[in-house]
């Protein structure tokens, strides 16, 4: 495993093979809007956020490489296999939403929904879970917002082929539709975004992007008095 090394981890991926960690780190890899670029040195991730790149190269480093997004293609390489997952639909984060799903046809021939957002919209969604179950998530949750980070919710929902047929068909009459046409397919694409199944959880170090911090000294120095309030919690708001 390149990168960092977490024996727990590790067991759980190699030794067990078990399909629920499988399933986290197949999420983060292709529930996303990076870009890839071939270097030669390597592979290059593209991101319109530093946590989207993170994810994505805590995938990475777990052994779920995303290699390429090609058109409505993409290729992750997986325990030195590589996977492709034909991406049907993406549905983006907005601060609204406060999630990003992709709909996409995996190897094996199924469709998945595929959804990372805020705990408190993808808890929300989940379908039934044992209380006890949900008292441990939530504390973990606390325990990771308390410490200054960046938390998000990962699941997934299998859907039949009927199903999706179905729900594509009236998406499309939505896309088209002169009347009322985003809210038609936010409608839908909530639909979708239910009855999930969680897969784990992120965390991610807060921290300013770059140039941010230079660019607050030098309005300070300038006299400007700046009041920044950010995070959807309180636990994480400045």
């Amino acid at each position: 495993m390149p990168g960092f090394f977490c024996k727990p981890l590790y067991d759980s991926l190699y030794e067990r093979k078990d399909e629920h960690s499988k399933n986290f780190f197949r999420i983060l890899s292709v529930c996303h809007t990076v870009r890839v670029d071939s270097t030669e040195t390597g592979l290059d991730y593209k991101a319109e956020s530093p946590d989207e790149k993170a994810l994505v190269e805590a995938a990475r480093d777990a052994g779920f490489v995303l290699k390429s997004v090609v058109g409505d293609t993409t290729t992750i390489e997986e325990y030195g296999e590589q996977k492709q997952f034909k991406v049907l639909e993406v549905f983006e984060f907005d601060s609204t939403r406060k999630r990003m799903s992709v709909i996409c046809e995996c190897p094996d021939g199924k469709i998945r929904v595929f959804c990372k957002g805020a705990d408190n919209i993808i808890l929300a969604r989940l379908k039934a879970m044992s209380t006890d179950y949900l008292e441990v998530v939530d504390s973990h949750l606390t325990l990771f917002a308390t410490n200054g980070l960046r938390t998000l919710v990962i699941a997934s929902r299998d859907l039949t082929q009927e199903f999706y047929d179905a729900w594509a068909k009236r998406y499309m009459e939505a896309k088209t539709s002169m009347d009322n046409r985003e809210e038609k397919m936010a409608v839908l694409a909530e639909e979708l975004e239910s009855n999930l199944t969680m897969a784990g959880v992120t965390a991610i170090e807060d921290e300013l992007q770059e140039g941010v911090p230079d660019t607050i000294v030098t309005l300070r120095d300038a006299g400007i008095k700046i009041w920044v309030l950010t995070g959807d919690k309180l636990e994480t708001a400045m």
